[in-house]
């Protein structure tokens, strides 16, 4: 009689809808604060938080932080420098790429 109790409550507690699941580990639980201060740990500025997937507490959604280094001059210069060099990498336009092989005598 005890045991058909025992299995009759753990019935209930199951059909109750409790959930065994932990929160998923790829989420940033804590929000805008946590990020704030994982940046300012790393002594980056806080730019975003980016979520992927379904953010429900226990799901398997995955959010992030997303920090960048301050702007000082020095990183103003290097950051300028770098632009410049991927401009310059940059792919040609189709009048460019003409107006080059035209130059170069081609058809």
């Amino acid at each position: 009689m005890k045991r058909r109790y025992v299995t009759l409550a753990f019935a209930l507690f199951l059909s109750a809808g409790c959930s065994f699941q932990r929160p998923s580990p790829w989420k940033i639980h804590g929000g805008l604060k946590e990020c704030l201060d994982m940046c300012r740990v790393w002594d980056l500025e806080f730019v975003a938080m980016v979520g992927v997937g379904d953010q429900g507490p226990s799901t398997e959604g995955a959010s992030a932080c997303v920090c960048q280094a301050r702007k000082t001059a020095a990183t103003a210069e290097v950051l300028g420098a770098a632009a410049a060099a991927a401009s310059a990498a940059g792919p040609a336009s189709a009048a460019r790429a003409a107006a080059a092989q035209a130059e170069a005598g081609g058809p």
